[in-house]
């Protein structure tokens, strides 16, 4: 028979997952990037370029509507991207967005 021996008390402490925060209005404000602060030029570059051969093969199944939207809205996400080389720059507001995102529902 074999004998379990207990572990150190350093061992003891050591968590397989890190600690979770409670989702409460002070735990969300406190960690990582603010919300409001735009993705890096280098990520956003990234997804910009990631985006053409994910939604390429799509383009012929979809109304023209909705890649001429579409299209307008990746250029001027790669004109924001572009432009925050030189200058910060500010995203559009939550009401722009909201217009542009109910004209989609509404297309579909």
């Amino acid at each position: 028979m074999s004998t379990v021996l207990p572990l150190p008390a350093s061992r003891r402490t050591t968590r397989l997952f890190p600690k979770v925060l409670p989702l409460t209005r002070e735990t969300l404000s406190s960690d990582g990037p603010s919300q409001d602060q735009p993705a890096g030029r280098a990520a956003m570059v990234t997804l910009l370029v990631a985006l053409v051969p994910v939604l390429g093969p799509h383009v012929s199944h979809l109304p023209g509507w909705c890649i001429a939207f579409g299209g307008v809205l990746f250029a001027w996400r790669a004109w924001l991207t572009w432009r925050s080389g030189f200058a910060p720059v500010k995203l559009p507001s939550k009401w722009l967005l909201l217009l542009l995102m109910a004209l989609a529902i509404a297309g579909t």
